[in-house]
């Protein structure tokens, strides 16, 4: 790699399609390529040139995707048209799941572990495999805990020569701008976190740096850099 790469992720979680539209509307009013993982597989998603739409199945044992490994997989395949990435819900793994995705599909992106430090190009092709394995660099939720900014991360890790960093934000807490968990898990709590859009009119954080915040920050950062390329996680495959 001759140059150096900047991933924008999102995770859609189960939120309100209104969410999701309104969240993609950001990316396409920038013109930005992102990697999205659906949950939603009763939907048929299909990539266009700047957004690649991935899955994020839930292997959990009180999955509601499916009854085991396989119908969560098959389902979620069906779902993306030519599926190439994927991250778990809650980042869940194992071997077990590893080798029922290459038996069963085509993908070839697992984007399912959390490293922050690991910028340097760093990736593994799972033995017995052709699944390339991509650490997950900064993710809203986690970070929200440590009150690290996107945009300080990446000024605190600027990359050196041949290195990616993927970041990981989701719907709702770009809709409700999250300055802390805090909102979130009350809503949570009373099983609200996938209403449509307008219900969240009254709990948006206006009053301090939040989620939406971070990203407009780190993608006004970007643009002015001029060193750092964004791609998504499939355009990645050519670099590797």
């Amino acid at each position: 790699m001759s140059q150096n790469y900047v991933i924008l992720t999102m995770d859609q979680d189960w939120c309100h399609t209104s969410v999701l539209e309104e969240t993609i509307n950001i990316f396409e009013s920038l013109k930005l390529p992102a990697t999205v993982f659906v949950t939603d597989f009763t939907q048929k998603w299909s990539s266009t040139e700047n957004l690649e739409w991935g899955v994020h199945p839930n292997f959990a044992p009180d999955s509601t995707q499916g009854l085991s490994v396989e119908a969560i997989i098959l389902k979620a395949d069906s779902s993306v048209e030519n599926c190439t990435s994927w991250r778990s819900h809650s980042l869940f793994t194992s071997t077990k799941i590893l080798d029922e995705v290459s038996r069963l599909t085509d993908w070839k992106i697992e984007n399912n572990f959390y490293s922050p430090k690991a910028t340097k190009i760093n990736y593994d092709i799972f033995p017995g495999t052709s699944i390339t394995r991509i650490p997950l660099h900064w993710e809203d939720d986690l970070e929200l805990r440590g009150k690290v900014t996107a945009v300080d991360y990446l000024r605190s890790t600027y990359p050196e020569s041949n290195s990616v960093v993927v970041f990981n934000f989701h719907p709702i807490h770009l809709i409700l701008n999250s300055e802390s968990m805090q909102t979130y898990n009350s809503l949570k709590v009373k099983q609200q976190l996938n209403r449509p859009i307008n219900f969240y009119q009254d709990y948006r954080n206006s009053n301090s740096m939040g989620i939406k915040n971070q990203l407009l920050d780190l993608v006004d950062f970007l643009q002015n850099d001029g060193k750092l390329q964004i791609i998504t996680l499939k355009d990645l495959l050519a670099y590797l």
